[in-house]
């Protein structure tokens, strides 16, 4: 294997960690903070909201990872956003007009 297929091998592998590991993160969270609860039959309101929005962030997370972390998704981003609104391609237009002269 070239050192080139290494460490293109070693960032995709790098990359799909990391976007396994962060939204995992958040979605473990209220997974656990639930069991804590029912085993030791504790409540707080404070970390049961905090469960919730950690919960509800697992999506939005795992997609803008997705989006920093992938070069092709993030050049794709950058051209929906900036391509549309940047400068457009200037085309030139050559009208040809023929006169004929009847004398």
């Amino acid at each position: 294997m070239s050192h080139k297929t290494y460490q293109m091998k070693r960032k995709f592998f790098l990359a799909l960690a990391t976007q396994m590991f962060l939204p995992l993160t958040l979605y473990v969270i209220p997974c656990a903070y639930t069991w804590f609860t029912v085993i030791f039959n504790y409540y707080n309101q404070a970390f049961a909201n905090i469960a919730v929005i950690s919960g509800m962030l697992h999506g939005l997370l795992s997609t803008l990872v997705m989006l920093f972390i992938h070069h092709p998704y993030r050049v794709a981003v950058v051209v929906m956003v900036y391509g549309c609104a940047g400068k457009r391609p200037s085309t030139n237009v050559l009208m040809v007009s023929t006169s004929q002269n009847t004398t």
